[in-house]
């Protein structure tokens, strides 16, 4: 079997996540593990919170609008349409 190629990304930009309560779940990333609040607002209809947990790790998307418990990966790339491409040519 032949190596599969390397995946269209570049880095992991941030996590967004499912929250109930952005201000809170920030609120305790911050005094829990020390990440810095980047910014939290609450505009059309939904509250969201962003957190740097630490050093080079991807930023925390907190938000009120997503729904279930899945977060979505965000990534960094360098041609979007070339990344759409191969993704679905592995049939993603």
């Amino acid at each position: 079997m032949g190596a599969e190629p390397p995946l269209p990304f570049e880095r992991l930009d941030f996590i967004y996540l499912p929250s109930r309560d952005p201000a809170a779940d920030a609120e305790a990333f911050a005094s829990l593990v020390g990440a810095r609040l980047v910014f939290a607002i609450e505009a059309f209809g939904t509250r969201v919170a962003m957190v740097q947990p630490a050093g080079d790790s991807p930023d925390l998307l907190l938000a009120g609008h997503l729904e279930g418990p899945t977060p979505i990966l965000v990534y960094r790339v360098d041609d979007l349409d070339r990344s759409r491409d191969e993704l679905r040519e592995r049939g993603a």
